[in-house]
């Protein structure tokens, strides 16, 4: 009997949803439905996954006012690794500013669907976007922070969806 090579390709993985290494695949290859085992293998290579790049951030409120109800934020960033559509922005604020639910999300001046928590507004891109270019983003619902002591910073992320 003549040794034969047989190719597996897989797709239609996920990335995860952060940053982290994905462990070794065992390839199993069975004789017949009776689970008769004829080879195993397992891959040498551990596929370590890396985050694409934000190269610039920055975010402005309408309102310099300490205390102000009702603020508009505009956050803008300009990615180095395109987004499909579906993809994800994680706005984490300080939490000196608060969110206040009930308030709309923009992405480049039209309405997106976002989902808001006490300190964190996820966007679900509506449109792809390709490297190198800008993106922005309004909330319409927050209250400043109390007083004029600078706030820590806010931490801006992406997760792309699978294309």
């Amino acid at each position: 009997m003549v040794a034969q090579s047989i190719n597996i390709t897989i797709s239609g993985l996920t990335q995860p949803s952060s940053v982290k290494n994905i462990s070794k695949f065992v390839v199993s290859i069975y004789y017949s439905n009776l689970n008769d085992l004829v080879a195993q293998a397992t891959t040498t290579s551990v596929i370590a996954t890396t985050p694409g790049t934000i190269t610039v951030a920055s975010v402005s409120p309408s309102s310099l006012v300490a205390a102000a109800t009702n603020v508009i934020y505009s956050f803008t960033i300009k990615i180095a690794n395109p987004l499909n559509i579906g993809s994800k922005v994680i706005i984490s604020v300080p939490n000196t500013v608060t969110i206040v639910t009930g308030g709309t999300c923009t992405q480049q001046g039209s309405p997106v669907n976002c989902s808001v928590t006490i300190q964190t507004i996820t966007i679900t891109l509506s449109l792809a976007f390709q490297s190198l270019d800008t993106i922005t983003f309004t909330y319409s619902n927050f209250n400043n922070p109390p007083n004029t002591r600078p706030s820590n910073r806010f931490d801006i992320s992406t997760m792309n969806a699978a294309s």
